[in-house]
C-alpha cells in the first residue's frame, strides 16, 4: 500500500495519532468530544476509527458481510491484531487487499476529521465515500459489487487497458479534443456496462478558452447525460488528472475558467452518492478520444 498509509497505520498501532485524548495528556484541552458525531463521546482512536457512527457508515458500506465481526472488537488495536489470524474474516494470509482498503478508509476518516476541526467544513459522508470509491478504481483494487456492496478478490490487477466496471455499474469514458486556433472543442462520451457492452455514445462540440476548460465541459456533459437518463451507479473515467482530483477532494484548486463548470459537476455528484470520477491513463481512454477528435473535425453533435 502507499507509504503514507503505512506511516498512518504505524501511528495507529503505537497510539500516537494526535486525537483529543492524547493531546489532553500534554496540554489542557477543554473540549475532548468527538467532532464526527453528536454523542458527546470522548475522541480517542477506538471511538474515532471504529465505534463512531460516522466511521461505522464506511465499514458497513465497504465491508457489509464483515461489519458485525468488526464491531465485536473493543479497541482498534485488537482488530488490527486479528488480521494475523488465518481464521478471521479479514486476514493478511487470505485477502491482503482488504487490509489495504481498511487502512485507506481509516486514513480518509482521519483526514476528514482534520478538515472538519481545522477548516470548519460541514460533515459529509458522501465526500468520504466518493474518495474511497475513487481510490479503489484508480488503484485497480480487484473488486466486484454484489447488491451494491464491495467484496475484494485476492489479487490486484494493474494493466493499462480499459477495464469494465463492477456489476450493476455503468462506466462512462470521456475526453475532449481542443483546437487552439478555432477554440473549438470536440467532446466524446462512451457508456458501457460491466460486460463491456456498449450502451450509449455522444459526440458534441463546444467553445473553450483552454484545454482545462475543454475537459471540464466534457465532464459536465457526461454527468448531465447520466443524470438525464437516471443512472445511479456510474463511474466516470477521464485522462485529466486535475479535474478528477478536484471532484474527488471537492476542492476549488483549479483554473478559474474551469471552476464554474466543475462546481456544477460537484453539485450533480453530491446528489448521486454512488457516482465516482477517476483518472485513467490515455491508453484506457482511446475510444472516447477518437470520438472527441471526430466530433471536432466533422462538427458532429448527437448520440
Amino acid at each position: 500500500m502507499p507509504y503514507k498509509y503505512q506511516i498512518f497505520m504505524w501511528k495507529v498501532i503505537h497510539n500516537v495519532v494526535p486525537v483529543k485524548v492524547r493531546i489532553f495528556k500534554h496540554m489542557n484541552v477543554v473540549d475532548q468530544h468527538c467532532v464526527l458525531c453528536n454523542l458527546h463521546q470522548v475522541e480517542d482512536l477506538d471511538h474515532m476509527l471504529l465505534h463512531c457512527p460516522f466511521s461505522q457508515t464506511f465499514w458497513q458500506t465497504f465491508f457489509p458481510h464483515h461489519f458485525s465481526s468488526f464491531m465485536q472488537h473493543s479497541t482498534i488495536l485488537s482488530w488490527i491484531h486479528s488480521w494475523q489470524d488465518k481464521e478471521d474474516d479479514i486476514s493478511i494470509q487470505k485477502i491482503q487487499t482488504s487490509i489495504h482498503l481498511a487502512s485507506c478508509i481509516m486514513h480518509f476518516i482521519w483526514k476528514h476529521r482534520c478538515r472538519i476541526f481545522f477548516s470548519n467544513i460541514t460533515l459529509n459522508h458522501n465526500y468520504v465515500i466518493h474518495q474511497v470509491r475513487s481510490y479503489i478504481a484508480y488503484h485497480h483494487l480487484g473488486h466486484t459489487y454484489h447488491n451494491h456492496h464491495i467484496s475484494l478478490r485476492d489479487n490486484i490487477s494493474l494493466t493499462l487497458t480499459w477495464k469494465p466496471p463492477p456489476l450493476q455499474f455503468l462506466k462512462i469514458n470521456i475526453d475532449a479534443s481542443f483546437n487552439y486556433n478555432s477554440l473549438l472543442v470536440g467532446i466524446g462520451i462512451i457508456t458501457r456496462t460491466s460486460t463491456g457492452a456498449y450502451v450509449m455514445g455522444r459526440g458534441t462540440v463546444r467553445r473553450a478558452i483552454n484545454v482545462q476548460q475543454a475537459e471540464a465541459w466534457a465532464l459536465l456533459e457526461s454527468m448531465q447525460l447520466a443524470a438525464s437518463n437516471g443512472w445511479t451507479h456510474v463511474i466516470f473515467e477521464t485522462d485529466n488528472l486535475s479535474n478528477s482530483t478536484v471532484l474527488q477532494q471537492q476542492s476549488t484548486l483549479s483554473h478559474w475558467q474551469s471552476m464554474p463548470l466543475l462546481k456544477k459537476c460537484m453539485n450533480i455528484c453530491n446528489i448521486n452518492p454512488v457516482w465516482s470520477c477517476v483518472f485513467v491513463h490515455k491508453s484506457c481512454n482511446k475510444t472516447a478520444d477518437a470520438l472527441a477528435k471526430k466530433s471536432r473535425k466533422l462538427n458532429v453533435c448527437g448520440e
